[in-house]
């Protein structure tokens, strides 16, 4: 993003930002994009199935027609004087499309069989999105005591790096060990990091489908 190159060794990311603490625990799951979208759609087959319903019914037109009659090439006069003759007509038309093969039919009930697997679809979609928000809210109410728990183990994964450290200055314990053991420290440290950043990440959104929710 900002086009400049940073050593691996010396790039040290910035914390996630801290969501504002929230008592509220519930969430109109409904109200999410996730849900939208099937809700959009349906609005959608509902329109196009009123459309449908509509264009089966008979249809009624109506029009009207006023006239002048007063035509006299030689003087003006008299073809104003002949626009006293005027008529009028009033027609009503009524159209029905008796029989269409069955083809307005057969759109309804395709049009009833998507409606269903959309509504099918969204209630599964709200069912995955409540299960994955309890996770998410579980994991927001452990967090402080999981976050206990990451830090006693830096300290102790900080402890043993000091002791095998001095048991290897003692010659207690050859190189080839000490370098297990250190690489098991650090493997230790790196899966307590990502597993403190995923915590974090999953607060972060879980504050932020509750802002989306609230909208």
């Amino acid at each position: 993003l900002t086009g400049e190159r940073y050593p691996a060794g010396q790039t040290v990311f910035s914390p996630l930002p801290e969501p504002p603490a929230s008592g509220d625990s519930g969430m109109a799951v409904e109200r999410l994009p996730q849900v939208r979208v099937f809700d959009e759609e349906l609005a959608g087959l509902r329109a196009e199935r009123a459309a449908t319903q509509r264009g089966m019914l008979p249809t009624v037109d109506l029009y009207g027609n006023y006239r002048f009659y007063g035509a006299d090439q030689d003087r003006i006069g008299r073809t104003v004087e002949g626009l006293a003759k005027r008529d009028a007509t009033v027609a009503v038309t009524l159209q029905w499309e008796f029989f269409s093969g069955f083809r307005d039919c057969l759109k309804l009930e395709r049009i009833d069989e998507q409606m269903r697997r959309v509504s099918l679809q969204r209630k599964q979609r709200i069912a995955e999105l409540q299960r994955e928000i309890g996770a998410l809210q579980q994991t927001a109410q452990l967090r402080h005591d999981a976050e206990d728990h990451l830090r006693q183990r830096q300290e102790t994964s900080s402890e043993v790096a000091d002791s095998d450290g001095r048991l290897q200055a003692q010659g207690l314990l050859d190189e080839s060990a000490a370098l297990e053991k250190e690489i098991d420290l650090m493997e230790d440290g790196l899966d307590a990091g990502l597993l403190r950043i995923k915590q974090q990440a999953d607060v972060l959104r879980l504050w932020l489908w509750r802002q989306e929710a609230a909208s």
